[in-house]
């Protein structure tokens, strides 16, 4: 049990909403509150480029972010990597298991915990599917990607090969579609060090229960990336959803089987047991709130991210479990008075966004299916606390964006200078 005098605020979860929430609280807390961000880990997971891990588009570093160099005010606010196991709402007591057990009280508590995967929807799918939800999960996808090209390599038998190399994406939201893209385009890269895989022998297949794939963007968007997905060789299944899984095949719904070496999960999440075992009142697995994010019936509980059931301002209706909803609603948290720990009265606020078609990106973006970059979720959706590294060409910029020659607008113009004189002008 903690001896600090001060008022203890505490922050249960270290992903986006708890985050975002911790960083823009860090500085406002009176002098006498103490801000604490519980986390099971000390980093926290870019989880929409966990594809481009798998396709070795980015390195693992770059998709994490430590806690303690994002909350960098170690005077007002702490982190503690541990599971927080209960919430005691009589006595203002959260237990949690670290090195050992232990617990804290609060004065106001924040449950941004989060959800988790679900592996139970499809039978077979815990024991024979690879989920796609942390950088483990990514990095043990690389390794068995390659572990297969090298089995397909020393393969003599052209069926057995196919096999091998033969991958099946569950689920067309936007992991899947970006992880069958990065797929296909690490495999592609990969087999001319393979001379006995041909390219008819790899296979991408990508199985959505729906008619559409990214049901989150506008249909024409949706029907646009599966025209592009299909013409660069991704073998797409509208209104496929699996029933079974095995070491061999998927099985559909309509009592097709299609044989693959590596199924890959997109699919699937269920509440965190610790909202589940709340006493907390809840719609559809997540913790009901009223539009300040105030948790019915228990002062001083907010909740706010994937495992809130937030009402969005424009709509009326619940916010979606996004990155750029759990954004959105820790800065709406923060002010003006953050979490009526001012002497001065909360007034409800609700989260205004965004609509997805509206963020995501443009045709435009949709159509450079090189790394698939629309199909993930729009830069605008990650919030800027701390961005991963990117790969940059030495000024600043990704280098997967063309430089300009010259500073000026006019592009024409750029084009006909010679490329000697605008170096000799750097």
């Amino acid at each position: 049990m903690s001896t600090d005098s001060r008022k203890h605020l505490i922050i249960v979860g270290g992903g986006f909403a708890g985050i975002t929430l911790a960083k823009e609280l860090g500085h406002k807390l009176p002098e006498d509150w103490h801000l604490v961000l519980i986390s099971q880990d000390n980093f926290i997971t870019y989880n929409p480029l966990l594809p481009e891990v798998v396709g070795a588009s980015l390195l693992p570093g770059h998709v994490v972010a430590p806690l303690r160099q994002i909350i960098h005010c170690p005077v007002c606010s702490s982190v503690c990597m541990a599971q927080v196991t209960d919430i005691d709402v009589e006595t203002k007591t959260i237990h949690y298991l670290g090195e050992g057990t232990g617990n804290l009280h609060y004065d106001q508590l924040v449950v941004a915990c989060g959800v988790q995967a679900n592996l139970e929807l499809v039978k077979g799918m815990a024991q024979h599917a690879l989920p796609l939800k942390t950088l483990g999960d990514a990095l043990f996808l690389r390794n068995r990607i390659i572990a297969r090209l090298e089995q397909a390599e020393l393969q003599p038998n052209a069926e057995a090969r196919r096999w091998l190399t033969s991958f099946v994406v569950i689920g067309g939201g936007f992991s899947g579609v970006e992880t069958a893209g990065e797929l296909l385009d690490f495999l592609h890269a990969s087999i001319r060090y393979y001379p006995r895989i041909r390219h008819e022998d790899i296979r991408v297949i990508l199985l959505h229960s729906q008619d559409r794939l990214l049901p989150e963007l506008s249909a024409s968007l949706g029907q646009f990336a599966n025209r592009k997905m299909c013409a660069y060789g991704i073998d797409v299944r509208l209104n496929a959803r699996a029933v079974r899984i095995d070491d061999r095949a998927v099985t559909l719904g309509s009592g097709e089987t299609i044989a693959a070496g590596t199924v890959i999960c997109t699919i699937g999440t269920m509440p965190n047991p610790l909202v589940t075992e709340s006493p907390f009142p809840k719609e559809r697995g997540r913790i009901l709130t009223n539009p300040d994010m105030s948790v019915p019936g228990h002062p001083g509980i907010w909740a706010l991210g994937d495992c809130a059931a937030v009402p969005n301002a424009r709509d009326g209706k619940t916010s979606p479990p996004t990155a750029q909803f759990a954004d959105r609603q820790a800065c709406a948290a923060s002010r003006p008075s953050p979490l009526r720990i001012s002497r001065r009265a909360s007034s409800p606020r609700s989260v205004t966004t965004r609509p997805w078609p509206r963020c995501s990106a443009s045709r435009s973006r949709v159509s450079s299916l090189g790394s698939f970059g629309a199909a993930s979720t729009c830069s605008r959706s990650r919030p800027s606390l701390a961005r991963p590294a990117s790969s940059s060409n030495g000024t600043g910029r990704c280098s997967s964006r063309p430089m300009c020659l010259t500073s000026g607008s006019d592009e024409r113009g750029a084009r006909r200078r010679p490329l000697r004189r605008s170096r000799e002008r750097s």
